[in-house]
């Protein structure tokens, strides 16, 4: 389990009556416990302006010292004011419902791989004045959660519209 991280030691001992050697009676040996730690930063790589399309970027980092086995999801909630107009990365497959975003991966995650997930979405009216938008990742046996989720604010600017009388 997660107590063993970064490693885990086992210690074995005997006993017998009549040993006259009773220091080499036991024996530690040590392990590294190899585990997956999988970290996501999100970031806005656009402005943020009502009725045009803003991006995001999904910069998923395996911080562990193991690989990942199974597959790995990030999750997106679209927050009030933002609509899902696509997402795509390499390896990744994507699709939305509902106003949430999931993109997975089956693919392995060797320490210090990194993958970028770019989600687009629609810029609304009901996102100004700040938007909060928080993405997720999850894969098995990360035994650290603190680094699993990562948000960005962003100002919301309407567009300029004048109307000239002649």
């Amino acid at each position: 389990g997660a107590a063993a991280v970064p490693s885990a030691s086992n210690t074995a001992t005997v006993a017998t009556p009549g040993d006259n050697t009773p220091g080499n009676n036991s024996d530690t040996d040590v392990v590294s416990v190899l585990v997956p730690d999988l970290a996501i930063v999100k970031s806005s790589t656009s402005a943020f302006v009502v009725g045009q399309n803003a991006t995001y970027s999904l910069v998923v980092t395996n911080v562990g010292n193991g690989a990942t086995t199974g597959s790995t999801t990030i999750t997106d909630v679209l927050p009030s004011g933002l609509a899902y107009v696509s997402a795509a990365g390499a390896g990744w497959s994507c699709a939305h419902n509902a106003g949430t975003v999931s993109c997975t991966t089956t693919a392995p995650f060797a320490p210090n791989a990194t993958s970028t997930v770019t989600l687009t979405v629609a810029v609304g009216a009901a996102a100004r004045p700040t938007v909060t938008n928080t993405a997720t990742v999850k894969t098995p046996n990360d035994p650290n959660p603190t680094n699993d989720t990562s948000s960005v604010t962003d100002a919301v600017n309407g567009l300029d519209v004048a109307i000239a009388k002649s």
